[in-house]
């Protein structure tokens, strides 16, 4: 109780210290990205319902220990299956029964986030009936521990963060609101694919850091090799489908000929994918061994000179790569 809740309030803070940061880009959203005329107020809307959705995401991570400890991953799976699919429903819907909006994607947010705490309380009543959200178990002793690994876990997620969610904001900023717009529906099958590589990768976490806790190193190599071995050659395979297939897939998807012309850039933004997610399963032996220290100091490096080139490469000033850079 003491190590959950002092991880609960830790995240609760931390993210009451970042909320205001992401107040001042919705107030200045339009000066600082490209808007279309008469979209402000529903870009707006859309961010702020992002803010109170990844807030909401953030401080709820630590309920996520209930289906973990349980290895309910069945139930796990279901859960993140919703989460897709309730925005996308929710926009459908009122697509259908009302003129579109913008601010309708904005509902659909905010919809996952309601449906994200209901659930959680759920989780934590049913699979850890031990575990209460209770303050006075904040514990000082407990945070120097937990911020020891929580701390480079920070560093790593930010470093990942510059990976996946800066190409679509260089996009905008640097190349043009239309550029992002082509842009945003590959970026779609990046982070499906990744998605895919990262649940495989959770089912395999719980029965990594069991082994190293009975000591048997030379099982714990074995199923690393293992995993990465299956893991590539499972990964490889839709991601050569969809680099091979990448114009008539995108003309049948999205029916526009210039999305048809981005096949390419799919295949490009792709096929790197096969060596970076298939060694995923890996970063669950530096969790183990609670050595997370340079794997979050190269995730944020990369991740800064993946945002650097990216702005230099794609930048008329720079390169002038435009999308491909």
């Amino acid at each position: 109780n003491q190590a959950f809740n002092t991880a609960l309030f830790t995240t609760v803070g931390m993210g009451g210290l970042l909320y205001p940061l992401g107040i001042i880009f919705i107030i200045f959203a339009p000066h600082l990205i490209h808007i279309p005329a008469g979209y402000e107020t529903d870009a707006r809307l859309v961010f702020g319902a992002v803010l109170l959705s990844s807030y909401s995401m953030v401080v709820g991570m630590a309920f996520g220990v209930s289906l973990f400890v349980r290895s309910r991953f069945d139930i796990a799976s279901i859960i993140d299956t919703v989460v897709r699919v309730l925005p996308i429903a929710c926009v459908v819907v009122l697509f259908s029964i009302m003129e579109p909006h913008l601010w309708h994607v904005a509902v659909g947010i905010l919809a996952v986030a309601t449906f994200r705490w209901f659930i959680r309380f759920w989780m934590l009543r049913t699979y850890t009936p031990e575990l209460r959200v209770k303050r006075a178990d904040f514990n000082r002793e407990k945070l120097r521990e937990i911020m020891g690994m929580g701390g480079w876990m920070l560093v790593r997620n930010l470093g990942e963060a510059f990976y996946q969610g800066g190409d679509l904001l260089i996009m905008n900023t640097v190349v043009g609101a239309m550029a992002a717009g082509l842009y945003a529906p590959l970026a779609q099958w990046v982070a499906l694919l990744r998605t895919m590589a990262l649940q495989m990768s959770y089912l395999l976490s719980p029965t990594i850091i069991a082994t190293y806790a009975k000591g048997d190193e030379k099982a714990l190599a074995q199923i690393c090799r293992q995993s990465v071995k299956t893991m590539g050659l499972a990964i490889a395979l839709p991601i050569g489908l969809v680099c091979g297939l990448g114009r008539p897939l995108l003309l049948t998807w999205l029916k526009k000929p210039e999305f048809g012309e981005l096949g390419p850039q799919l295949a490009l933004l792709l096929a790197p994918l096969c060596v970076s997610l298939a060694v995923c399963p890996i970063m669950s032996v530096a969790v183990a061994h609670n050595k997370m220290r340079w794997p979050a100091l190269t995730f944020l490096g990369g991740g800064l000179l993946n945002i650097g080139l990216a702005v230099v490469m794609a930048s008329p000033r720079g390169m002038g790569m435009g999308m491909y850079g």
